[in-house]
């Protein structure tokens, strides 16, 4: 475990150092590895800018699979983290755990 160094990531459990320790004590041990990942966007006047190249690849991925990106809707908030968390589950590989 590590990447205590840095700020936690969206869906990345984030704990101090210590906890480290307090899991294999009990036994526990790696089901596998978990890559997060920053980027640096650069805001010109108000607006994020994403390099070329992500933008790139990121149309190709919609296209390919089909992908549509939307804004979250805070009037249906409930609604909308139930679709969240079931995307986010479906997601795992079979490692014998669950994240629900």
């Amino acid at each position: 475990m590590d990447g205590f160094d840095d700020s936690p990531r969206l869906l990345m459990t984030y704990n101090p150092r210590r906890y480290q320790q307090y899991v294999e004590a009990a036994g526990y041990e790696k089901a596998m590895d978990l890559w997060a990942y920053s980027l640096n966007l650069r805001s010109v006047d108000g607006v994020v800018a994403l390099p070329a190249k992500v933008n790139r690849v990121a149309d190709r991925v919609r296209q390919r699979a089909n992908i549509r990106l939307r804004q979250v809707n805070m009037k249906r908030f409930d609604d909308e983290v139930a679709a969240i968390k079931s995307i986010y589950n479906e997601s795992w590989p079979t490692t014998g755990g669950s994240s629900r």
